[in-house]
């Protein structure tokens, strides 16, 4: 650990307080009811700070909300966190206030809303505080934004306020002022709320008390506004539901046709796919009022920006801090996510699936198997998480975690002197077994360092084509062993008693490339699937480059970029390596853009070995590449011809799709040709048509 940056000394330990264990209180939360019966009494209890500062916000239809700041909203400060409570409670209640005292302890200006009709605000519209006020929640924004102008804007939303905020972010995508967000117990799924809130007479319990406070609170404020007259006061004196409380009252007074209205334009999950900025979702395995079967776990997981964390304890909004009071680790929690809440979108990677890190003895992750002890998830959409204990055994192990974590923030930093240098990356396995048991790293990923496995092997012989000195300390040993295995198919390609077929296929690609960029005239290289590729290292021809974007999966980016970090190699020119998933639209153009990439400036874009992978995506990703390339730039594209399906071209299929995109001079390589052999190709054996080169130019 001495000898790290201190940069990345103090982002591993923001990670480690991040990811920081929860410790149940033995007794006050050893059931979901407990905690939940617990949290409850904090919320009824008088308020800790209940002065504060509160204004009026006018809404454009005329209701009426209002802010409680924490401290006047003219102290200093740039960050600005809205909270948005549950269902039944406002700003005076004391969990809400213990989560605005400790946020503004952690550095943030913190407000809370109070919906429509709540906190002495009288009902000035017919639309009372329910989830459907979160259309009010960007106003509320756009008034916090003119109120501190500059500032940076956060949100946290427990229980139906959680719903609002995810709501809002899903409409509103990119367009949203918040830069992250965090839902605490939230329901993602009304209608599958509705239906776990009636399916056992426990639930039905529970359901009844929720109803009953509802009751309270729209009888209090409903009989003294002008608007009584519009609803049937005897069925909300006889409901005993929720639904019958919507059907009661929220429906006549918003104007919804009934409950399956009001849930379809309220439920985030409608519109998750869409939220756009880093959005932490934290849920409890035991939460009595929102189960965890109601949380739509595969939606949530297809989202880059959304991140999950599952407590094995914690009840509805019942996570305590081990103690007694109304501190909670969700608050130290949402703090530290927020705080890192600028961390980039991570691609997902196809059979990828990072089941989470282990922290401690009271987590379980999605889809993680049970452990016997309930162990500690916290999964990163997308993103890595990295066991602290058995990171922390080697020095090496430090040293690559580091790195990672700052290539996770963009921003990888030298290696300082004395490290180790040569130090040869693990496998993947090893990759694997840091993610979880479950967690399997991508075929896609272990086929990058099977390449550099065989670069390696060429590299040690006397008549090498090209000399690659860092291959095989990248390969592992788990690159040499995919390689053999493919010995196998040696057969059928008339390749027995000969370097395997695939061996020779990766050596002579390899120097054609090489000798396409030692006599490109072009300013900058895309490496779209670069696996772990070399070349910015060991040809001085890149000089010419501006600038080497290496564009892959997360996965191998991380060990990429922590190997040369270690190693101490020099680059020939600027090297930035780029995590994008090519299956999903735009999201290579803007990866490439946040990195530097020019548009206007003519480029080298190499696709080698990543179009059969992609399937059906194959023919938009290149579409996508082609709207990326200046005039003048040069398509390299490495493909296979056949067997037809998904992901494969005919030369003549290919040809048309580059030309419809712009591109002109197409010129075909395949491998056993003139071209494509440098004297590696079996005598005698007729060209392999079927594996190929495309060679094009950005008209």
């Amino acid at each position: 650990m001495d000898e790290l940056l201190e940069e990345d000394r103090q982002l591993l330990q923001e990670v480690k307080l991040a990811l920081r264990d929860y410790w149940p209180h033995p007794i006050l939360e050893f059931s979901g009811y407990m905690s939940t019966f617990y949290s409850g009494l904090w919320a009824v209890l008088p308020s800790m700070h209940g002065a504060g500062h509160f204004e009026v916000v006018t809404l454009s239809d005329g209701g009426e909300a209002s802010l409680h700041w924490y401290v006047p909203p003219r102290a200093p400060s740039n960050r600005v966190l809205l909270v948005l409570p549950g269902l039944n409670n406002d700003s005076r209640t004391s969990f809400v206030q213990a989560t605005m005292r400790h946020l503004r302890s952690e550095g943030f200006h913190a407000v809370a809303l109070n919906y429509r009709g709540l906190a002495n605000v009288a009902l000035k519209t017919p639309r009372i505080a329910c989830a459907a006020c979160w259309v009010d929640v960007k106003e509320v924004a756009q008034h916090i934004l003119r109120a501190k102008p500059g500032c940076e804007l956060f949100g946290l939303g427990y229980s139906m306020g959680g719903a609002m905020l995810l709501r809002h972010l899903g409409a509103e995508g990119s367009n949203t002022p918040f830069k992250a967000a965090v839902s605490v117990a939230a329901p993602v799924d009304f209608p599958a709320v509705e239906r776990s809130l009636t399916s056992s007479k426990k639930k039905l319990f529970i359901n009844f008390l929720i109803a009953a406070g509802v009751k309270t609170l729209m009888m209090r404020e409903l009989l003294r506004s002008k608007f009584r007259s519009m609803i049937d006061l005897r069925k909300l004196l006889l409901a005993t539901r929720l639904a019958h409380m919507d059907e009661a009252v929220v429906c006549p007074l918003w104007g919804f046709a009934n409950q399956a209205e009001f849930h379809s334009n309220c439920t985030p999950r409608s519109t998750v796919h869409q939220i756009s900025v880093p959005t932490l979702v934290v849920h409890a395995e035991d939460d009595p009022v929102i189960s965890l079967s109601t949380i739509p776990l595969e939606d949530l997981k297809r989202n880059p920006r959304i991140y999950v964390a599952i407590t094995k304890r914690g009840g509805h909004i019942g996570w305590g801090s081990g103690g007694l009071g109304a501190g909670a680790w969700t608050d130290a929690m949402a703090a530290h996510f927020l705080e890192d809440g600028t961390w980039p979108a991570r691609p997902d990677n196809r059979g990828f699936e990072p089941d989470a890190a282990s922290f401690g003895d009271n987590f379980v992750g999605i889809g993680a198997e049970r452990r016997k002890e309930a162990q500690c998830h916290f999964k990163r959409q997308y993103a890595m998480s990295w066991e602290v204990e058995q990171f922390k055994a080697t020095r090496d192990g430090e040293e690559t975690w580091a790195a990672i974590l700052a290539l996770q923030q963009g921003r990888l930093s030298p290696v300082a002197p004395g490290m180790s240098s040569g130090v040869a990356v693990s496998s993947l396995d090893e990759v694997s077994q840091l993610l979880g048991e479950n967690a399997e790293v991508s075929v896609v990923g272990r086929t990058a360092f099977m390449v550099a496995a065989e670069r390696a092997l060429e590299t040690q012989r006397m008549e090498a084509l090209f000399r690659d000195p860092f291959a095989k300390d990248l390969s592992g040993e788990d690159g040499l062993d995919m390689s053999h295995r493919l010995g196998e198919a040696a057969a059928q390609f008339g390749f027995d008693g000969w370097p395997e077929f695939h061996k020779v296929w990766t050596v002579v690609r390899t120097k054609f490339i090489d000798d396409i960029m030692i006599d490109a005239k072009q300013q900058q290289l895309v490496n779209l699937g670069a696996g772990v590729d070399t070349r910015p290292y060991r040809l001085e021809a890149y000089q010419k480059f501006k600038a080497s974007y290496e564009v892959d999966t997360m996965e191998v980016n991380a060990v990429k970029s922590a190997f040369f970090a270690r190693s101490g190699a020099t680059s020939f020119c600027p090297v930035a390596n780029v995590c994008a998933d090519f299956r999903r639209k735009g999201m290579l153009t803007q990866s490439l853009e946040e990195a530097g990439f020019e548009k206007k400036v003519a480029s080298v874009f190499l696709i080698e070995g990543v179009l059969d992978f992609l399937e059906s995506a194959a023919e938009a990703f290149l579409q996508e590449m082609s709207q990326l390339a200046a005039p003048g730039s040069l398509a390299v594209i490495n493909y296979a011809i056949g067997p037809q399906r998904p992901g494969t071209f005919t030369a003549e299929q290919l040809q048309k799709l580059m030309a419809d995109s712009g591109w002109g001079d197409f010129k075909i390589y395949v491998f056993g040709g003139d071209r494509l052999n440098y004297g590696r190709y079996k005598e005698g054996l007729a060209p392999h048509s079927d594996w190929a080169f495309a060679v094009c130019t950005k008209m």
